[in-house]
């Protein structure tokens, strides 16, 4: 590979969280080059401004000297080459967001996110390219790009580059194999996590994710990357590595090791569905804007089932905690009335506009594609169980996309999505698709989990065992000030309906002084049908609102082993998950 442009980074004064980068353009006797910044990161779709941090910008040629630059738009540049052969862009970016998909400088590491780091060059996309790195004595550097002989990190194109994280600082790396290949956890910051138990438990991962997609893994090395700090959570997905945020003090105990574990499980699946497996539009990447796919549903969704499944198939999830968590799914998707007018499909196209950019109406308007995916993809699976007679399954569609789709394939059209799961599933998946995923129709959850022998209920917390469960108003708050501060007002409840609004502050119920945390206990104590005087502030002036209270809506759903569940479906049940069938006296849940 013969680099074309090279990327130079100086972390200097990591204090300032400044990242500086020189970027050198062969000009081939050009008279202008353009220059633009990526608006998104591939992984999280929502166009992000990454031009924001952006300052001291400039241009120069052989010996220093000044070029011409002018600005087209929010992200791009011209230079004027003034017959130089070799340019120089420079620029300067604020780097103090400590999330997967934004730069991060301090005095203890450098996060260099590509996406939100490197230039592009109009016509040179496919070029490649290298980086070299100027940083604080005693500064480790992680990424899954390889050095060259001048210790530089290289890379074939500017897709490969957005798709290479650098971490660089006080780093504490553990090395171990997992299918015969090299792996490394690389942590920052400190924590309460065990490494001993997360990579046994990330082995495990790694292999029955294998075995899942036939054996082999697509890379020869792969890196989890963590940032462990007070109040983060996430992570975001690369061909070859992954980078990881979690709250610095909850790996532990059990329950929350789980929970990280199935990050680690997500983003892991991740490495075949949506970096292997995906849709045309998903790779090569445009930059400039958004990149709409109705898909996301199932490369998501998808992978959010899969992040369940796969670790309880591995012995690192308890099946209780499978149970408990899917329930939870369940009770989310039922409080979002947004699901009977945003279909999933819907969903995964507007994730622009909707999933990340939520208001306080949203919950209303629109509905989670990785939410509703993970179980419409439990209900396909069960769909496709059923017509084969366990012959074939969710894990069969899989494999087939990917072997269809693996890279250098080019990705799938939407049109091919309906005809290749129907191979698998023996029958026409086309009205499944219409109702479920293009439509508005409620999912078949009881009759799913009941094939399985399990049971889908609702439940409610009550003040005591002799009394009912209240009623509602169909609200949400928040404290503000010993005030209940409301939130979202659910369109299908009765505050909505009396014209109470988001953001007013409720004082009193018939005269008795509430707060966030007193105004559910006295609404427990009252009755469907009873009229209710609120005491509220809107926009600091007192208001009053009479509203007849609704049925109070279930707390929590659970999911539990039927009594008189069959032996066909107790087997069903095992050869979904690998375990044993819950019996309906064991104790459920953490």
């Amino acid at each position: 590979m013969t680099p074309t442009l090279h990327y130079s980074i100086f972390i200097d004064e990591p204090h300032s969280h400044f990242l500086k980068v020189t970027l050198s353009i062969p000009v081939n006797g050009a008279s202008e080059v353009c220059v633009g910044m990526p608006v998104w990161t591939p992984g999280s779709y929502m166009v992000r401004e990454y031009s924001q941090f952006l300052q001291d910008l400039s241009a120069t040629g052989a010996g220093g000297s000044a070029l011409g630059l002018e600005q087209l738009d929010k992200r791009r540049w011209k230079i004027s080459t003034a017959g130089q052969e070799t340019v120089e862009f420079h620029y300067t970016l604020y780097a103090n967001q400590l999330t997967v998909r934004t730069n991060h400088v301090d005095d203890t590491h450098g996060f260099i996110c590509g996406a939100a780091t490197f230039m592009m060059v109009d016509g040179m996309k496919e070029e490649p390219a290298t980086v070299s790195l100027s940083l604080p004595d005693g500064w480790d550097v992680v990424t899954p790009l390889l050095q060259d002989a001048n210790g530089h990190y290289q890379a074939e194109n500017f897709d490969m580059l957005v798709d290479s994280p650098i971490e660089t600082g006080h780093l504490q790396r553990t090395d171990f194999e997992a299918c015969g290949k090299p792996h490394a956890y690389i942590f920052w910051g400190e924590g309460n996590y065990d490494i001993d138990a997360i990579v046994k438990d990330t082995i495990d991962v790694i292999e029955e994710t294998a075995r899942h997609y036939g054996g082999e893994l697509p890379y020869e090395e792969y890196l989890f990357i963590v940032h462990a700090a007070k109040g983060i959570r996430g992570g975001l997905e690369h061909m070859n590595s992954t980078v990881l945020a979690w709250d610095s003090l909850s790996f532990q105990p059990l329950s929350e090791h789980e929970e990280f574990m199935r990050l680690v499980a997500h983003e892991f699946y991740h490495t075949w569905n949506v970096k292997r497996i995906r849709p045309r539009v998903l790779g090569p990447f445009d930059y400039s804007q958004e990149v709409h796919s109705k898909m996301l549903w199932f490369h998501e969704g998808g992978t959010v089932y899969y992040e369940g499944l796969i670790p309880v198939r591995s012995g690192i999830l308890r099946r209780e905690s499978w149970l408990k968590e899917m329930g939870k799914s369940v009770h989310t998707l039922r409080s979002f009335p947004g699901r009977k007018h945003l279909s999933v499909g819907a969903s995964s196209f507007n994730a622009w506009t909707k999933l990340y950019r939520r208001n306080e109406h949203s919950q209303n308007s629109m509905i989670s594609y990785y939410l509703k995916g993970e179980l419409v993809c439990f209900c396909l699976d069960k769909l496709i169980r059923e017509n084969t007679g366990g012959e074939k399954s969710l894990d069969d569609v899989m494999r087939l996309f990917y072997e269809r789709t693996a890279p250098p394939k080019p990705g799938f059209l939407d049109e091919e999505v309906a005809p290749w799961i129907a191979e698998i599933a023996g029958c026409s998946v086309d009205d499944f698709l219409a109702a479920y995923v293009d439509g508005l129709e409620p999912l078949p959850l009881e009759e799913t989990f009941a094939w399985y022998g399990l049971e889908l209920k609702g439940d409610h917390d009550s003040p005591s065992p002799d009394h009912g469960p209240g009623a509602a108003l169909g609200i949400k708050t928040s404290a503000t000030m010993g005030r209940a501060k409301v939130t979202f007002v659910n369109e299908e409840g009765p505050a909505f309906a009396a014209g109470l609004n988001a953001f007013d502050e409720i004082i009193a119920l018939d005269g008795y002084q509430v707060s966030h945390s007193t105004l559910g206990t006295r609404l427990k104590l009252r009755e469907p049908g009873e009229e209710v005087t609120l005491t509220f502030f809107r926009r600091e002036r007192i208001r009053e609102l009479k509203v007849t209270l609704g049925e109070r809506p279930f707390d929590s759903y659970k999911v539990t082993g039927r009594e008189d569940a069959t032996d066909e479906e107790k087997a069903r049940f095992v050869a979904l998950l690998g375990v044993p069938f819950p019996s309906p006296d064991e104790k459920k849940g953490d």
